[in-house]
């Protein structure tokens, strides 16, 4: 069965009778909420090492971690109705039914492992609606940064970008890191152009054949995107129409698939806006007067 590469970081066991020495749970229970880790092991000769998921047991204590291998293993030699009892000790979790016993070690993830803290009860997100696509394009794929995978409510970021919708209420709860130190300053760029959405697209795919990774946005009389490979040499695709530039001639580099991203989002025009004095290193700003998008530029060569 594929991993689903988005899974969350939190999984949830509905259990009932939960003491400050360990909780119980029903075999077959864990066994769903698993279903979207990765419970793989490797084999070597007939040596089984884990290579999977962790499972965080106790929310205050990062080193309350087990395989997920581990718990998966035992609960499908357990059968799906067995009630198991989990106790927390010093050397690990131990699990215990009928007359069977196992103690699963505390681990030590590494650094890129990825961890789902196990959470008491129904997930809220059960019934909660698919994320907005828009936002969901601006979520990290670094598994090693599991607050950056997910949308928060009405936005969503990669560490590098942000996508933001003041139409759709905040998550609850917050995001954990303070957005406002980056889209408020982001907000004042007073560098602005006033482009239509269509034809800045078809320019940006041209430009993204050429570079998949960086483009040149060149501001003044006409807006140039240009881009270079070692194939085809500097090509520059220029938009005239349906574009308007009020401020000082600027020149930044940004992702081209980044922007894509962003300008999906819009459908008619979208307000372009720079930072005055250091366009080329502060965050630009792309809004229709609802949606907004801000995106890290990249390095000028």
């Amino acid at each position: 069965m594929p991993i689903n590469e988005d899974r969350p970081t939190e999984l949830y066991m509905p259990i009932g009778n939960i003491t400050p020495d360990g909780f119980k749970f029903y075999a077959g229970k864990m066994l769903a909420a698993l279903k979207d880790y990765d419970c793989r092991t490797t084999r070597r000769d007939t040596q089984y090492t884990p290579a999977g998921d962790y499972v965080q047991i106790l929310p205050d204590d990062p080193g309350s971690c087990i395989y997920a291998c581990h718990l998966k293993a035992i609960c499908r030699e357990a059968g799906k109705d067995q009630v198991i009892n989990a106790e927390y000790g010093m050397e690990g979790l131990i699990l215990s039914y009928d007359n069977t016993k196992f103690t699963l070690l505390w681990q030590e993830p590494g650094h890129a492992a990825f961890i789902a803290l196990l959470q008491f009860g129904k997930s809220p997100m059960v019934d909660a609606p698919a994320p907005d696509p828009w936002l969901k394009r601006a979520c990290s794929k670094d598994k090693a940064r599991p607050q950056l995978l997910t949308v928060w409510g009405n936005m969503a970021t990669d560490g590098m970008r942000v996508h933001y919708d003041t139409r759709l209420e905040p998550s609850d709860p917050p995001f954990p890191r303070d957005m406002s130190f980056i889209m408020d300053p982001a907000r004042k760029n007073a560098n602005m152009a006033t482009i239509k959405v269509k034809p800045f697209i078809q320019a940006v795919k041209q430009a993204k054949v050429i570079c998949n990774w960086r483009v040149k946005l060149q501001f003044n009389g006409r807006l140039d995107l240009i881009a270079k490979s070692e194939e085809l040499g500097e090509s520059i695709i220029p938009l005239q129409s349906g574009y308007d530039h009020a401020g000082e001639d600027c020149t930044l580099a940004i992702n081209p698939a980044f922007l894509l991203d962003a300008l999906s989002g819009f459908t008619d025009e979208v307000y372009f806006c720079m930072n005055e004095q250091r366009p080329d290193k502060c965050p630009v700003y792309i809004t229709d007067g609802t949606r907004e998008a801000v995106i890290m530029p990249l390095t000028l060569e």
